[in-house]
């Protein structure tokens, strides 16, 4: 991302296309970048050309789910999901660090009722509210990088280790 003065003040992690009505150009396009300041050794490595893969665990929201990435909390603590707010998932990439740290998408019941599932309420401390603001705060570090989640499990709150993986890796 460039500013007025063409400065680069933002590096884009992740672009999410979404409909809006029911012709094929209703759709929305939400960019979310991590900013950058002119230190910024990423700014450097622009500059030189270098390449970077966005860091990933391995979950994912599919079809209708992904229109709730930036569900508010309030809406949250308001549906059958739970009481406190976080990043849900309904699917969980087999092979990936999400996978491997025994992470488990969201199952509901034919009327609507959590069943089980995992809730990320927060990323190294930082508290998360919404898919959204999960994936911004893993897009904070890089692939390799170590990174310890809060989640809420059966109403009980358990810490889970994993190693951040590229995005080109997991399928």
């Amino acid at each position: 991302m460039i500013n007025r003065a063409g400065e680069v003040a933002g590096v884009v992690s992740y672009v999410r296309f979404e409909s809006t009505g029911e012709r094929e150009e209703d759709v929305e396009a939400h960019a979310y970048a991590v900013p950058v300041t002119v230190d910024d050794t990423r700014v450097a490595e622009l500059r030189r050309g270098v390449k970077r893969d966005a860091a990933v665990i391995g979950i994912s929201l599919e079809g209708e789910w992904s229109l709730l990435a930036n569900l508010p909390e309030q809406a949250f603590v308001e549906s059958k999901l739970g009481k406190t707010a976080g990043a849900f998932f309904t699917r969980v990439v087999p092979g990936s660090p999400a996978a491997k740290a025994g992470l488990q998408p969201l199952r509901l019941s034919e009327k609507g009722d959590l069943i089980s599932g995992d809730i990320v309420t927060a990323v190294n401390g930082r508290r998360v509210y919404n898919f959204s603001d999960f994936q911004y705060a893993v897009r904070r570090y890089a692939p390799g990088d170590t990174i310890t989640l809060s989640v809420l499990r059966g109403g009980k709150n358990i810490s889970v280790k994993l190693t951040l993986a590229a995005r080109s890796s997991v399928q």
